[in-house]
């Protein structure tokens, strides 16, 4: 007869936790706060020249920064391949719609391999209906860019008034166009 096994004690607390939920909390909380990290920081230094812009346009002509003094232009960083760039579609599509007729631009920029034209398809498949360039890797590294999407809202002296790591929403593009107007 083989003896009993001793009785199971029941695990503390803390061991339970460590074996369970507490190492994906642990994970979930690390990873939230990289990502806040992120969010809070890339593009142009707010109130500094804006780095150089000569982009070719999807229609055929040339956008330079440079000649858009005294004007505001919205300058947005986006991917094919970024869902919260497919989202903030519409709030940039409302906000160019909106700046018509005033000389104030917005031009996406797109960071795809993909060819101008296909880039531009896409784009209009979701209702974009403002210019759009595919931009040099290089432009990104000139505009801080370490994450897409990201909006720089440059004022009439060709200062950077706003940027916006992340995907924008109608109220904080129209705070950062109209901070830009205001300068």
């Amino acid at each position: 007869m083989t003896p009993a096994p001793p009785p199971r004690r029941p695990r503390p607390l803390l061991e339970r936790l460590m074996r369970g939920a507490l190492p994906w909390a642990a994970i979930a909380v690390l990873g939230g706060l990289a990502i806040a990290e992120l969010r809070g920081s890339g593009g142009p230094d707010e109130g500094s020249a804006s780095p150089r812009l000569v982009i070719d346009l999807d229609d055929g002509t040339r956008f330079d920064l440079a000649n858009e003094r005294g004007h505001v232009v919205i300058v947005n960083f986006w991917g094919t391949y970024c869902p919260p760039c497919r989202a903030e579609a519409p709030v940039l599509t409302r906000v160019w719609r909106s700046l018509r007729g005033s000389g104030d631009r917005l031009v996406g920029v797109a960071v795809d391999r993909a060819p101008l034209a296909d880039v531009t398809r896409f784009a209009r498949g979701l209702g974009m209906d403002y210019p759009i360039a595919v931009g040099p890797l290089a432009l990104l590294g000139d505009f801080q860019v370490r994450l897409v999407p990201t909006t720089v809202v440059v004022d009439r002296r060709g200062i950077v008034a706003r940027t916006l790591v992340g995907e924008v929403s109608d109220a904080s593009l129209t705070r950062a166009l109209e901070a830009a107007r205001r300068r």
